[in-house]
């Protein structure tokens, strides 16, 4: 074949190919487009009759209506979704309704329904967690059981499923007796500062905690919200430490709001959580004790913050032990009267009055010189070395023991 015969034979092939590909796009934009009567009454390309089984007969196509139900199912979804985060309506129903049938009742006799926490340090603590042991150790003396709780069917499953029961523990524990009429002869939960109503806790001390570690307890809301999940918080939280375990280079955050840090330092091992599945038991738990008594949790609110100032742990002090609560550390690590500090962060106080309950840098940079991390460089503390201009490095003062400070009694004063 001669060069130019071979230039016909390409140039007759390129304008069929052409051709063919024109004829198929006109096709196919006639078959979806709107102008297809004007179209083909015009000739511009030939009518193209589709099957008479996709012949369509004004109703939507199956693609479009699928996509609608989604579409819809996804909205109210995202609606419904939406609505339980602002008012927790549907949380409120089902956990107040399973917490009503976490039941206990004292009956004569040793208990065949009962147990008794694993670990966790309030538990351990208290001697929650050896109650079997004494038990057994007075009974080798001739003492017996009279009378015991029996928990219900649906108590016994939850402890057995590693929950704890919806039972607000007391903040203080310890001997008490009393004689016929009900004198207190002896008293060892005196000279703790505890609160006991949250009435007694200065606005400035409530604003400042919750504005470090719970912003949205006290926001204005429904009287069923659950205040046990921030759900912000806890998307945020969730997505970081998925990051974390897939090496990305973010930094963890916690995301436990007051009532599942309480769950956590009181009722898990070692007051930490070791997995997502202990976190979900700690929220679980802390839920069916906001709504044990029903759904309005406006009344829990309250109480959870009251728990959280008498039980945070605060270290231990040399000569008086573990120290727990606002109170006991006032008292442990400083040497003030919780009664003092409450008062002048409470209301009008003198300006000297205020500034030694708001901050004391000789006791603060000395209390802290025995509990802060070791091992900094030069063999310095971190506590030091963020010190302020002017601060001295002081041997700590003496400690005060314990003493039979009360409520009552500092207001007598």
């Amino acid at each position: 074949m001669s060069f130019p015969n071979l230039l016909a034979h390409l140039s007759s092939t390129c304008k069929r190919t052409a051709r063919q590909s024109l004829d198929l796009f006109a096709r196919v934009f006639h078959r979806h487009s709107p102008l297809r009567p004007a179209l083909s009454a015009a000739g511009s390309v030939p009518e193209v009759i589709p099957p008479a089984s996709t012949v369509r007969t004004g109703r939507k196509s199956p693609r479009f209506a699928k996509w609608f139900r989604v579409s819809l199912v996804v909205g109210l979804v995202l609606a419904g979704l939406a609505f339980e985060k602002r008012t927790s309506m549907l949380q409120s129903w089902l956990f107040s309704r399973w917490a009503a049938r976490l039941t206990y009742t004292l009956e004569p006799g040793p208990s065949p329904r009962i147990a008794f926490p694993q670990g966790g340090p309030f538990d351990q603590r208290l001697g929650y967690t050896r109650i079997p042991d004494f038990a057994r150790g007075l009974e080798a003396y001739g003492y017996r059981v009279t009378a015991q709780m029996r928990f219900s069917a649906a108590a016994e499953r939850l402890v057995a499923w590693g929950f704890q029961p919806p039972y607000r523990e007391p903040a203080l524990a310890g001997l008490v007796i009393k004689d016929q009429d009900g004198v207190p002869l002896y008293d060892n939960t005196l000279g703790h500062g505890l609160l006991r109503n949250p009435d007694d806790v200065p606005p400035l001390l409530v604003n400042t905690l919750l504005f470090i570690e719970n912003r949205r307890l006290q926001a204005p809301g429904g009287s069923r919200q659950n205040p046990v999940v921030d759900w912000a918080r806890f998307a945020k939280a969730a997505l970081l430490y998925a990051g974390r375990k897939l090496g990305l280079p973010v930094r963890a955050e916690g995301g436990s709001t007051l009532a599942t840090q309480l769950e956590k330092f009181q009722h898990s091992r070692g007051g930490l959580t070791a997995s997502p599945l202990e976190k979900l038991r700690q929220m679980t738990s802390a839920t069916l004790k906001v709504y044990r008594e029903g759904g309005d949790t406006r009344a829990e609110r309250q109480e959870i913050l009251l728990q959280y100032l008498n039980k945070m742990p605060l270290a231990a002090a040399p000569g008086w032990g573990e120290v727990n609560g606002l109170g006991d550390g006032l008292v442990a690590w400083f040497g003030m009267d919780p009664a003092e500090i409450f008062g002048a962060l409470e209301g009008p106080a003198p300006e000297a009055d205020r500034a030694r309950a708001q901050a004391s840098p000789t006791h603060h940079d000395a209390r802290l010189t025995s509990v802060c991390h070791k091992g900094s460089p030069a063999g310095t503390n971190r506590s030091t070395q963020a010190r302020a201009p002017g601060w001295t490095r002081t041997a700590p003062p003496p400690l005060r023991r314990r003493t039979t400070w009360t409520p009552a009694a500092a207001h007598a004063k």
